[in-house]
């Protein structure tokens, strides 16, 4: 079952499930440590957490490229995702957690298109070009036409993916809820 739910205050009682997984959002909660306190609380004993974020290097490049070529009057002052997390950094907050037999993993892999155009197309589709949302509605598709043609002019043709996992198990005997 997949529902929209408030990570930070989960409408569920303590000790519901075997496994609570939060793939790649983590990075943008404001409170990443009330919402692992409360992924630990509705964990069983035993069971495990598991959370993914977006290393240093997540598109990298591509991110680069887009913030040198989009209007900046439209994103200043946005409030962007608290990443990049690393795989040193993730594990801090499963030892403050209490959480036992903690392994954090970080993959790096490089996707390389032929060219910019092809590159921009990529990350557009998969990062769904998220500043366009807060953009005047007759502006975003010209500034997506001229941002992409800067990822050609400036031959951006690799998009690094950079993703940190962490997980842990609660303690099978605990004082904890």
């Amino acid at each position: 079952m997949f529902c929209p739910l408030d990570v930070e205050a989960l409408p569920y009682a303590a000790n519901s499930f075997d496994a609570v997984i939060s793939r790649m959002t983590f990075g943008t909660l404001p409170n990443q440590a009330l919402a692992l306190e409360e992924m630990m609380r509705v964990v069983k004993l035993g069971g495990m957490v598991c959370v993914g974020a977006y290393g240093p290097e997540h598109y990298w490049e591509a991110i680069d490229a887009s913030f040198r070529s989009i209007k900046k009057r439209c994103i200043l002052g946005y409030r962007l995702e608290w990443w990049p997390r690393n795989e040193k950094y993730m594990p801090k907050g499963y030892q403050k957690a209490a959480l036992e037999n903690i392994i954090s993993r970080r993959h790096i892999w490089r996707n390389k298109f032929e060219n910019g155009l092809a590159a921009y197309d990529f990350f557009a589709a998969v990062s769904a070009s998220w500043w366009y949302a807060i953009f005047p509605a007759d502006e975003s598709d010209k500034d997506s036409r001229r941002t992409r043609s800067d990822f050609d002019r400036r031959n951006v043709r690799v998009v690094t993916d950079d993703i940190v996992g962490v997980y842990g198990y609660k303690p099978k005997k605990t004082g904890l809820t």
